[in-house]
């Protein structure tokens, strides 16, 4: 007899008509159409017999030899924990992303125009890349929502109506969510709610396939997007959402009532440790340390466990249910050393916000600027000149303080310089991808008209110099002296 289910996210939760599916499904790496469709005839069957009597998880005995194999409390916690700041991390991006196609650019009136043969395509590769970075294909199985009747219409479960209430959560586009955003859907809703006698091995399943239903939609949304401008996706198809899970949990399982080509998955490559303070891949597991209280965590520096430690507290070798896990803490925005504050009045775009995260990363301590950014790259930019450099410095708080147009003039005619300095070595950057982003980051017009009109620029104080001089031998000093060769001192 097969062994039991050791992942309670690779399992159909709910009971009703077509419980079971009848025949597995196509291999969505060779039919995606196919396999859509079979996913969506399955969920579509599923919630169609759901009414106010539907039993919940928790009053269906059937399903209750699927929840007790779970595992433990306190391991299904570790992975919620982790999963649920994964997906604020992946939320606060999306919502970025979406502020900028729908707020700064023309994307509703795109997809709107789009014929619905390609809004299927869209959509269907969308889902492909959700499930390819879920837990397992049968997450789909809690997400009605995930049609592509539902997604090309412009009805409430609409890809821009669900992008339009993500921003709505959370309109300040900075990367960063205050707090988690749940998708709501009544007959799911229903399903997987409980009462407070509900064991607590129970209840922390139920989160878990909150999260992981959650995780699905929001990647889907990115995936569209992604390949509507023609994007790679952001995660390698053959990653998971979730740490590495070492023993009885890294093979795949299944139980009989479910055909292992449900799962249609490529064999999986060892998944590298993560640090579970910063997030960093580490190829080396041997370098990590482990929580002595639990062995359940690792860490790659004693900083990063100290960092982690109040939000790891709360579920450190603790066997019991934890509503938070659904409310993680927020990350705090990026900033960079020497960042200004914002002024009264002056939001900052998603973009600028992008601008920012790069700047605060290590290897940017002797970068000013970063140009063609996205989400998965840029292109970094120092000046070979004392004086530009410091006078772009200047520059550079000003507009990201305020948005000071004279400012971002200024920073427009030393980047554009420099572009054609780097042009004369081979190193192409086009000036109108230049003036683009500035404007896209500060919500300006720099078109020769409006530098024409714009405010005359003040030279930079003694104060301000003597201020940006002092932040960059700040930013040297994080460095433990590891310069790039030919960086000049201040």
């Amino acid at each position: 007899m097969p062994p039991k289910p050791t992942s309670c996210l690779t399992h159909r939760i709910g009971s009703g008509a077509r419980a079971e599916p009848s025949a597995p499904p196509p291999d969505k790496h060779i039919d995606r159409e196919g396999w859509n469709a079979y996913y969506e005839k399955e969920v579509t069957a599923k919630y169609a017999c759901m009414s106010a009597d539907y039993p919940r998880l928790e009053d269906s005995p059937a399903q209750e030899k699927y929840w007790k194999t779970c595992g433990t409390i306190a391991d299904i916690k570790q992975g919620n924990d982790y999963n649920g700041k994964m997906l604020m991390h992946e939320e606060g991006i999306l919502i970025a992303v979406a502020i900028e196609n729908l707020h700064d650019g023309n994307f509703a009136a795109e997809w709107k125009g789009l014929a619905a043969d390609k809004k299927k395509e869209l959509v269907i590769e969308g889902v492909y890349r959700a499930v390819c970075v879920a837990d397992r294909d049968l997450t789909r199985l809690t997400c009605p929502e995930l049609t592509v009747k539902g997604l090309s219409g412009g009805g409430k479960y609409g890809l821009i109506k669900m992008l339009e209430r993500l921003i709505a959560h959370d309109p300040t586009g900075n990367l960063r969510v205050s707090n988690m955003y749940l998708f709501s859907h009544p007959q799911v809703d229903h399903e997987l709610s409980f009462t407070e006698k509900a064991p607590d091995l129970l209840k922390t399943v139920i989160q878990s396939l909150i999260l992981a239903r959650n995780w699905l939609i929001v990647k889907t949304l990115v995936g569209i997007l992604e390949a509507h401008h023609n994007e790679p996706p952001t995660i390698h198809p053959n990653g998971r959402m979730g740490p590495h899970r070492s023993g009885k949990n890294k093979t795949d399982r299944h139980d009989g009532a479910y055909h292992p080509s449900q799962f249609n998955n490529p064999p999986k490559k060892e998944v590298p440790p993560v640090c579970a303070g910063c997030h960093a891949v580490v190829a080396d597991r041997s370098v990590l340390r482990k929580c002595a209280r639990c062995q359940n965590v690792w860490y790659c520096s004693r900083e990063c466990q100290k960092k982690d430690w109040p939000s790891h507290k709360k579920i450190c070798g603790n066997d019991s249910f934890d509503s938070t896990l659904l409310s993680p803490v927020a990350e705090r925005p990026d900033e960079f050393i020497g960042c200004p504050a914002v002024a009264l009045g002056f939001v900052r775009s998603p973009a600028l916000w992008r601008q920012i995260w790069y700047l605060s990363k290590r290897d940017s301590q002797t970068q000013v600027y970063h140009l063609e950014t996205t989400p998965k790259h840029s292109t970094s930019v120092n000046f070979s000149g004392y004086e530009d450099q410091l006078l772009f410095l200047v520059a550079r708080r000003r507009a990201m303080a305020s948005g000071s147009l004279p400012a971002i003039i200024v920073m427009l005619e030393i980047l554009l310089a420099e572009a054609r300095r780097l042009e004369d070595i081979g190193k192409k950057i086009s000036p109108e991808k230049v003036r683009a982003q500035l404007e896209r980051e500060y919500r300006v017009d720099l078109s020769a008209r409006a530098i024409a009109e714009a405010p005359p620029f003040h030279q930079p104080t003694m104060e301000e110099c003597e201020e940006e001089i002092r932040f960059s031998k700040q930013r040297i000093a994080s460095l433990g002296g590891d310069l790039p060769t030919g960086y000049f001192r201040y």
